[in-house]
């Protein structure tokens, strides 16, 4: 019996989370019937630009940006007030706060130093 589509799995787990991983998709009836790439933390690219497949979906869009050279992506989203997305609200929170403060300049002030009279 061909199944309708092929379906693969790549992930960041690896390890101890393999077996995790493959009893509980076998669990939920789900067959990957093109491979399952346990790629730890290694680029998740490598493997999309190898296998070229029809759709990638992620749950961070940091791991999107290089994956969306090789094939169309998804991103994940996970339900508002979820604990990830409360960590990821927070983790960006935090990023922002650390990030270093552009310089402005007033445009009273700007403006004043490009019209300033010519010597």
């Amino acid at each position: 019996d061909e199944p309708p589509f092929k379906l693969t799995l790549l992930t960041a787990r690896s390890n101890g989370a393999i077996a995790h991983v493959i009893r509980a998709t076998e669990k939920m009836g789900i067959r990957f019937n093109e491979g399952m790439y346990f790629v730890g933390h290694t680029p998740k690219a490598g493997v999309l630009k190898a296998t070229k497949p029809d759709i990638f979906f992620d749950d961070q869009q940091a791991h999107l940006e290089e994956s969306k050279l090789y094939c169309p992506t998804g991103l994940v989203a996970y339900p508002a007030g979820s604990a990830m997305d409360l960590f990821l609200k927070e983790k960006a929170a935090i990023t922002e706060k650390q990030a270093p403060a552009e310089k402005t300049v007033p445009v009273k002030q700007a403006a004043s130093r490009n019209n300033h009279p010519r010597q």
